[in-house]
């Protein structure tokens, strides 16, 4: 079994530092071209199975990599970002900020903190364990194309590593992870974050996963 998680290319948001959550921002030009870009890499390896977010940016990076061969996208919502709430569309740095002092008045954890109307990162944690679960009794090779922070929650939980593991990862745009299963069943990471199929123009300042 091999499986690649995928974070979507750059939308003008990222490009901005503002926090997309399920707002459904589409990629910008330099976006496009990395979707491209990705696209490319996979173009001759076998793929068996798409899963993407339904978020467009998602989607098209999606595309890309199915490359026209026929092999159905399967669409899950739950592969979607962190919903944010009232703090879509603000500056990463505020927004981090602002769960600090609401995990602070709340007197829990930055993990366990929600923004008004949004999703704490544990939400988000026990909303992919079906997808989790699903992907480690997958066999062949899969993509998932998802957003940065869920990729780094989804690569935590199909290594078998506590939820707030996730602070280890980080993902830019079109950055690859590739993960395979040894003979005893167990599954490793022999990849992360692999951007090598960008070339220098295109590559994004902005790199998501799980901040605290």
């Amino acid at each position: 079994m091999r499986l690649y998680v995928v974070r979507h290319g750059q939308t003008a948001w990222n490009a901005m530092y503002l926090a997309g959550g399920h707002k459904d921002v589409p990629l910008d030009e330099v976006g496009r071209r990395q979707a491209l870009l990705v696209g490319r890499r996979f173009r001759y390896r076998t793929i068996d199975r798409i899963l993407s977010s339904d978020l467009q940016r998602c989607l098209e990076t999606a595309r890309a990599i199915e490359g026209g061969r026929g092999i159905p996208i399967e669409v899950d919502p739950r592969l979607r970002e962190r919903a944010m709430g009232d703090f879509e569309g603000r500056l990463h740095e505020e927004l981090v900020e602002a769960l600090e002092r609401i995990a602070e008045r709340e007197g829990t954890t930055f993990f366990d903190a929600r923004p008004p109307n949004g999703e704490s990162l544990m939400d988000v944690w026990i909303r992919i364990q079906p997808v989790v679960e699903d992907l480690r009794q997958s066999y062949g090779s899969t993509v998932v194309v998802t957003h940065g922070g869920t990729a780094t929650l989804l690569l935590a939980g199909l290594l078998g590593m506590a939820p707030h593991m996730a602070r280890a990862f980080r993902f830019s745009n079109t950055g690859v992870s590739k993960i395979i299963q040894r003979d005893d069943g167990s599954l490793v990471l022999v990849k992360h974050n692999d951007v090598s199929h960008l070339d220098g123009p295109v590559l994004s300042g902005d790199v998501e996963g799980v901040h605290a």
